[in-house]
């Protein structure tokens, strides 16, 4: 059974600036990070 993490964080309006630069966090940080200590992310 893989672990899920649950990532709180701003979310935005597809095609903001802030939705950007969050989904940029989530895929250049987090992700890579939960997916190295072997847990999924959601």
């Amino acid at each position: 059974m893989i672990k899920t993490c649950f990532i709180i964080s701003s979310i935005g309006f597809e095609g903001s600036e802030i939705r950007e630069k969050t989904d940029e966090k989530l895929d250049f940080v987090f992700k890579p990070t939960v997916q190295e200590l072997g847990c999924g992310c959601k």
